[in-house]
Parts: structure tokens; sequence; C-alpha cells
């Protein structure tokens, strides 16, 4: 099927279908528009999805809708859809959390609003989880409860850019570990980063010069070749080191100098690209 088609400016009280469980559920289309919905579950719903993107979907924008209550508020379930952009959402007290993309690549998750408080049912609850390559840039998340604000779930070419997070979770941004060629920049963060990836999995990490050495090459995985400027190098520890500096800059590599050994301890440095 290849069609265009939308669904606007509709109220859904605990509305959904018997299989999804969802009250929107697209799936086998190209060009879908859905917008300025209100998605409302009751408070004790724990099994509903507001959108679910459920396949072979290309081309769709889910804008400005409303959706409170129920388990997500917008699913991307499967590898077969592609360029689905979620902008401009509301998504309120949801049990698991307000966007899960799960192996979609392509997706855009941009200008999206996610909170809940103190009734909300979950401490697990993640404000959008990507499971699969996606751009999450510009989004404002207030939680009060949950495992984290932002997670990347062991998957590459995730972009997570100028968002902006307040939570009583534990950790603002969750790497989980098999994550790779993760780019982190640009965020306002009131909890620390949680990186469970391998080091230089993603454009940040941290690197050691030994007690006996005076130089670390670091891979960075940016994908492309940085100039120096675009590098941050913050030294946190230098021992007998004086002075650093950074070389031999490519595509997947750079080096971090000292002007000599650090002797007894080990020069330490946190680095960012970007």
């Amino acid at each position: 099927i290849s069609r265009r088609f939308a669904v606007t400016n509709n109220l859904m009280v605990n509305c959904k279908t018997a299989t999804t469980l969802a009250a929107v559920v697209v799936s086998g289309v190209t060009g879908v528009l859905i917008s300025g919905n209100t998605i409302h579950f009751s408070g004790n719903d724990i099994t509903s999805y507001g959108v679910v993107v459920n396949g072979a979907v290309t081309d769709a924008i889910i804008s400005n809708n409303q959706i409170k209550y129920g388990l997500i508020g917008v699913r991307i379930p499967g590898s077969t859809n592609a360029n689905i952009l979620v902008d401009g959402n509301s998504f309120v007290n949801g049990y698991y959390g307000g966007t899960y993309n799960e192996n979609s690549a392509g997706v855009v998750l941009r200008g999206n609003t996610v909170t809940n408080d103190a009734t909300a049912n979950n401490g697990s609850y993640v404000g959008i989880v990507l499971s699969g390559a996606a751009t999450c840039i510009g989004n404002t998340l207030n939680l009060i409860k949950g495992y984290c604000g932002i997670r990347i779930y062991g998957v590459a070419n995730c972009v997570v850019r100028n968002n902006k997070l307040a939570s009583g979770t534990a950790a603002s941004l969750v790497i989980e570990a098999g994550s790779t060629l993760f780019s982190v920049s640009g965020n306002v963060l009131d909890k620390a980063i949680t990186n469970n990836a391998t080091a230089g999995a993603g454009n940040f990490g941290t690197a050691t010069i030994t007690a006996a050495a005076t130089t670390v090459v670091v891979t960075h995985n940016a994908g492309y070749t940085p100039t120096a400027d675009q590098i941050l190098i913050v030294p946190t520890l230098l021992s007998s080191s004086a002075k650093w500096w950074v070389d031999t800059i490519g595509a997947t590599t750079f080096t971090i100098n000292v002007d000599t050994v650090p002797g007894a301890g080990t020069a330490s440095f946190a680095w960012k690209i970007g």
C-alpha cells in the first residue's frame, strides 16, 4: 500500500486497538501525518500506546500531539521504518516512557517535552529510548521518577544534541554497553552521564598516559577527521608532567602527548570532540 493520509485534531480517551493496544496504528504506508491529537488513557493503564509506527512506514510526521498516561507515548518498532519525524509532542506520565525507537533507522526526535510527576507509576521510567539509530535534538525532559532521561540502548550512530534534562533520576543520560559511534554534545544536564560503552566508542571519553610513557593514542570514532580546535582535552591528573598537547589527528584516532613522563603517577585526561 502506498498512499498519503492524515490523522489530525482528534480527542481520543481510552481508545485503543484490540491487538496493538494503541490509539493510532500505522503500517505499510508512505506519507503519514499524525498531528494535533489529544490522546489520554486512565492513570492506571500501563499497557497502551498513543501512536505505534508498526513497520514498513516511510516519511511519517508525528507532531504536536499530547499523549498522557498509558505505557509509551510513541513506539517505533522494527527495522523497516524510515524517515520518521517525532516533533513537538507532549508526553505526560507514561508508565515506561515518552518515545521508544526500536531498531528503526533515520528517526528524528525533535522539540518534544517529556514530563512525569510524583503520581507516575514506574521507577524504571525512561523519557526517550534509542534502540535504533536516531537523532535526538532539542527535547526537554522534566522527570521526577525513573531510570534516566535518555537511553542509548546498545546501538550505533545515535546523536544526542542540545537537549535539556532535569530529573530526579540517577542519570540524565545512560549509554549502554554495545553502543558505538554515538555523538553527545550541547546538552544541559542536571545529572551525570553514565557511559557503559567501550572506551572510544563515542565522541567523548577518558585517556591515561602511564607512568613511564609520554603519549597515548585515543580512538575517537567520530566518523571524520576533526580539527585541533574541535578536540577538547581537560587534564584531570598530570603527576610530574607539566605540559600536554594533541597531534597525529586522524579519522579514528588522535594522540595526547606530555612533556615528560608522569613518574610515580599517571597523566589522565577527559576528552570530547565537537
